[in-house]
């Protein structure tokens, strides 16, 4: 912070947002034999901010209101209200459990947040004939000053919504279209638009090096700014115990917790687990979620022989519920952005065997890092599982520090403070007359539209 500089250093100069800062009425001073410049006072830039602009508007725009994308904007909206801030989310209209349908009737009760639905398919088709232009309709209503756009789809519309002289679109791929090979034709498809949108974009937002690494490589970062933000846990959620009972009496073995899809790897950890059951009669997996290729895993197991020794527990909501139930975590994902199932798990002291994807590396640090292993690897899935069976000791010291690392780094607080931060950045950079530093909260009409340690800073414009 600026006024911290003493001693020789002078101070007299103005400070960017970042610092918060303004320094001014240096003077000079004399200290020994040398002369030196200390400010005098130093004046917090929002101050002026408060009086002279308004409480920024943010719309978080994404398709399907579950698993970690849907946390990672329920963390943002509720940290950015509190805040000052309005905010208003776009999802789609579709229905889900009966978890997050009750999740999104909450919001609307939430002073300051305003939650819209219209039909956002995954794919790119005639649906969304209909979403942009009730997209388009909630942004003049309530004229947001930046567009906040999550995954793939949340992406594409976005930077639609966005125009010269009016909101700023920030994107966060969360993994999203950065999880296709450009050979494939859903990549070439979602590849291409990402690329043809990039001028669109005032702002990119990855929740690690690993997304920024495969979006310029895949895409090209050019023409505005990005940043690397790791996503963040409440203190709350930590507890190394995990408040479940000891593992030696928990009810299964090993337990997934996800979205049923073969790109979370449910396949490989039925293939997996099918191996480990001739000589252990009484081992037992537990499976948490559910999704588009739930009857496909159920048969999938019938025909390994292992139906009977499987657990479908459909949604379990909060994660940490599940975890409670198993003596190991398997998330056998073939691909990932930041999981925040990895972050809860440690968070929940969790014995846990995962892949060497996206940025889990990131999660394990250097230390633990080489027991993550490849995606898609039933022989290297089926190794690891058998390992803690037969002694759980190595899993349970890799535990211990994944808490105490993912505690040091990954909050919440910080996650949203330095993306509120990347915000104010924008608006400077684009000279609008808003504010995201704290000013009194005013109430948003909640409409519903039916269905017709620290992170990397690489802000920079390249």
């Amino acid at each position: 912070m600026g006024s911290g500089r003493t001693g020789s250093e002078c101070v007299g100069r103005q400070h960017s947002s970042c610092c918060g800062l303004r320094i001014c009425s240096c003077r000079p001073h004399v200290g020994g034999k040398r002369m030196h410049k200390l400010a005098r006072h130093a004046v917090p830039l929002w101050r002026d901010r408060i009086e002279t602009r308004k409480p920024c508007t943010v719309l978080h725009v994404f398709r399907c209101p579950v698993g970690g994308l849907f946390r990672h904007v329920l963390d943002l909206a509720h940290g950015q209200v509190a805040r000052g801030m309005h905010v208003g989310i776009l999802c789609d209209a579709g229905q889900y459990s009966e978890g997050v349908e009750r999740q999104l009737a909450d919001l609307t009760k939430h002073a300051g947040i305003a939650v819209y639905r219209v039909p956002i398919s995954r794919m790119p088709d005639l649906n969304d004939c209909v979403a942009l232009p009730a997209a388009h309709r909630i942004v003049k209503d309530i004229r947001p000053d930046i567009i906040h756009g999550h995954g793939a789809k949340g992406g594409i519309l976005a930077r639609c919504l966005a125009r010269p002289g009016g909101p700023l679109a920030v994107y966060s791929p969360h993994g999203g279209s950065l999880h296709y090979s450009k050979t494939s034709l859903a990549g070439f498809t979602f590849l291409s638009i990402e690329w043809a949108l990039r001028s669109l974009t005032a702002g990119l937002i990855f929740e690690s090096t690993a997304s920024m690494s495969a979006y310029a490589s895949k895409v090209g970062l050019s023409g505005g700014h990005f940043r690397v933000i790791y996503n963040g846990l409440h203190t709350s959620e930590f507890a190394l115990d995990g408040g479940g009972p000891p593992m030696v009496e928990r009810r299964y073995d090993f337990v997934f917790v996800g979205e049923l899809r073969r790109l979370k790897g449910v396949d490989v950890l039925l293939r997996g687990f099918a191996r480990l059951c001739d000589d252990r009669p009484t081992l037992r997996l537990a499976i948490a979620g559910d999704g588009p290729e739930d009857e496909y895993f159920r048969e999938l197991a019938a025909q390994l022989g292992i139906a009977e020794r499987v657990a479908w527990l459909g949604s379990v909501c909060p994660a940490s519920c599940a975890f409670r139930l198993g003596r190991c975590l398997v998330v056998p994902s073939r691909a990932e952005g930041l999981p925040y199932i990895v972050l809860e798990a440690a968070a929940a002291g969790q014995p846990l065997i995962t892949t060497k994807v996206g940025g889990n590396p990131e999660i394990f640090g250097p230390t633990h890092a080489k027991a993550l292993l490849p995606p898609g690897d039933v022989d290297a899935l089926s190794a690891a599982m058998a390992a803690f069976l037969d002694d759980p000791q190595p899993l349970l010291l890799q535990r211990d520090d994944l808490y105490r690392r993912v505690f040091g780094i990954f909050q919440v607080e910080r996650m949203i403070e330095r993306v509120v931060g990347f915000y104010d950045m924008l608006i400077d950079d684009a000279g609008l007359k808003t504010s995201t530093y704290p000013v009194a909260a005013l109430p948003l009409i909640n409409k519903t539209t039916p269905r017709s340690i620290p992170d990397i800073q690489s802000s920079a414009a390249v």
